[in-house]
């Protein structure tokens, strides 16, 4: 909680008016805002998993991924 307060203090003393609650609120509203980032986030991560993967399956096959081979950087081209 140390980190929330260090806005709110002024050569190194709270800034008048300032409360605990002032605190908690700044700790809740950054912890819904990573909880919505990474909602937002992991669904990006999963289509990209399944647009690669997709991609890797049908220029090498169902089971492609085990051919070490299909990994060298000169069989991969640039996607524009």
């Amino acid at each position: 909680m140390k980190a929330y307060s260090v806005t709110l203090k002024e050569n190194g003393k709270y800034i008048y008016g300032t409360t605990f609650e002032n605190i908690v609120d700044l700790y809740l509203f950054d912890m819904e805002l990573r909880n919505i980032l990474f909602s937002l986030i992991e669904h990006i991560e999963v289509h990209l998993r399944a647009v690669i993967t997709n991609y890797f399956s049908l220029k090498y096959g169902n089971f492609g991924y085990k051919e070490l081979n299909n990994y060298n950087k000169k069989n991969f081209q640039r996607v524009q």
